[in-house]
């Protein structure tokens, strides 16, 4: 066999070798790039998720892609506690960065919720439903970046890193009740559409929304372990705050404007300025309501 018929057989090879490779590795490629549907797993899925947390978690239909990198979609997540109902959603997606995932960590690209209501209570010690039900012990500062200790049923401790580079909230809810003070207090966050994102020089986030009904916008980045954000809420009844003042009898009347900011490398981190307009204060002690067409108060 010449030099030339060993060429053209080694040719021969490769095209063949070519002409099977390629659509089995299009084959492979369009199955690990296309949707698989697991909710015929369902019951095994929800068992795990309901094992991590203090209560049980559900869905609808879940499906999930590995390429271009993992993406996980689910419809009518509910999960709920002792209490009931804490967190539910239309539609949640999950798109995790392939190469963290393929190492063990979990970085999330993109965290996309559509139709999310969540409840929080604060009880009178000062604990949230959420860290119990999370089974969150406590929140530690690494090197800027937060790392949670969640302490297991069975007494293990282990810690969990999660970095989320971008997130969006469309139609979101809400509800926030307050069992410190000594009247519960009710507050309600409602049409909320709330984005962030990972600039590269700090975590950019924003959100609009609606409190008992008053227009809520707020705004912020969070750089180098400091986090910073203003925000402003318009017309907002003062009597949301009666609850706070129900020991010593004062009830509030009126509307009033609050621009509010914080800054965690500062003392005092938080500051407010309220500014009400027909205020009107009423106390056992006082014969008749304390009246102001105006008024303003900064809150350190």
């Amino acid at each position: 066999m010449t030099k030339d018929d060993l060429t053209r057989k080694r040719r021969k090879y490769a095209y063949i070798s070519a002409a099977v490779l390629l659509p089995v590795i299009a084959v492979l490629s369009y199955l690990a790039s296309a949707p698989v549907d697991l909710t015929g797993h369902k019951a095994r899925i929800e068992s795990f998720l309901s094992s991590r947390v203090e209560g049980a978690v559900s869905f609808d239909t879940i499906s999930i892609k590995f390429l271009p990198s993992p993406d996980i979609r689910l419809t009518n997540l509910r999960a709920s506690g002792a209490e009931g109902e804490i967190l539910s959603a239309r539609s949640l997606r999950l798109r995790a960065a392939l190469l963290p995932f393929l190492s063990g960590k979990t970085v999330l690209k993109d965290v996309e919720a559509e139709g999310m209501a969540v409840f929080v209570k604060r009880y009178p010690n000062g604990d949230l439903n959420i860290r119990r039900f999370f089974r969150i012990e406590e929140v530690k500062k690494e090197k800027g970046k937060e790392i949670r200790v969640e302490r297991e049923a069975k007494g293990e401790v282990r810690e969990r890193k999660l970095a989320i580079m971008s997130l969006r909230i469309a139609d979101g809810f809400v509800r926030y009740i307050d069992e410190k003070p000594p009247v519960a207090a009710s507050f309600e966050f409602s049409s909320i559409n709330a984005s962030s994102y990972d600039t590269g020089q700090g975590v950019v986030y924003r959100a609009v929304a609606a409190l008992n009904g008053s227009p809520v916008s707020i705004s912020g980045i969070e750089k180098d372990g400091v986090v910073k954000w203003a925000g402003t809420v318009k017309g907002l009844p003062l009597s949301i705050a009666d609850p706070y003042f129900a020991k010593d009898g004062v009830s509030l009347f009126g509307d009033g404007d609050i621009f509010f900011s914080y800054d965690s490398a500062l003392v005092n981190p938080i500051n407010a300025i309220v500014s009400a307009k027909d205020l009107k204060v009423s106390h056992p002690k006082l014969a008749s309501p304390l009246v102001m067409p105006s008024a303003s108060a900064r809150v350190e």
